[in-house]
């Protein structure tokens, strides 16, 4: 009899874990079917000047040419006594940023924001304009107390679900010769990984002359099935 129970534990574990996971799997497909119909509004905030024009060109790099939405620059400021000062010192900035996305024929929205945490400022933005995709530069350097990215990233990540590009752009796009595509574990589950490949997928077609992807197997064959989605 106990053999019995130790054998049925074991199998009802496994069968649980089993069953779980293509739980997991039909509710991301179907998470990924609602974010592939949601139309493609690219935020941009703005809180470092010195990237502005690298996040803006990363932006119009990923963005679907197809796509007749705007790009979306914020510029949110902290609600205390600097702020009015910061607000005219970025002026100058976003005109820069309307020159850039107007010279290659794109439409620009451009947002101004003042709230009291800057985070908070931004997930409000999202809802307010239905965006599908962030892109933010890395701003710092991560320990054990702000996780991986760094604390504001990290708290962005826990407070929204749309896809999220945090870059450190060092050089023009122009001047990279290789590109390396580094797909994590069973990164093909996790929500947005095709509109993740399809941006992607457009960086590869215009950055570099060689490209390296690594990966397993599994994850690899998925990437490629999706950049070749005629649909996406």
């Amino acid at each position: 009899t106990i053999i019995l129970i130790l054998i049925t534990c074991l199998a009802s574990s496994f069968i649980t874990e089993r069953a779980a996971r293509k739980l997991a799997i039909a509710e991301k497909d179907k998470d990924d079917t609602k974010t592939e119909k949601r139309p493609e509004r690219i935020l941009v905030p703005i809180t470092n000047p010195d990237n502005v024009s690298r996040l803006i060109e990363l932006s119009l790099l990923i963005k679907n040419q197809r796509s007749n939405e705007a790009l979306f620059p914020l510029s949110i400021v902290e609600d205390n006594s600097n702020a009015d000062i910061y607000i005219q010192n970025s002026k100058k900035m976003l005109e820069g940023i309307v020159d850039q996305v107007t010279a290659v024929d794109k439409k620009v929205e451009i947002l101004r924001k003042v709230d009291l945490n800057i985070i908070d400022g931004i997930v409000r933005t999202v809802k307010a304009y239905a965006i599908s995709d962030i892109v933010m530069g890395y701003q710092t350097t991560p320990n054990s107390s702000n996780w991986v990215f760094g604390s504001k990233d990290d708290q962005l990540i826990a407070k929204t679900d749309q896809l999220l590009v945090i870059s450190k752009i060092l050089q023009p796009f122009n001047t990279f010769k290789n590109v390396i595509v580094v797909l994590t574990p069973n990164a093909e589950l996790e929500k947005n990984f095709k509109r993740t490949c399809l941006k992607i997928n457009r960086i590869l077609k215009q950055v570099g002359d060689t490209i390296f992807i690594y990966g397993e197997d599994k994850t690899i064959a998925q990437f490629q099935l999706n950049i070749n989605d005629k649909t996406g």
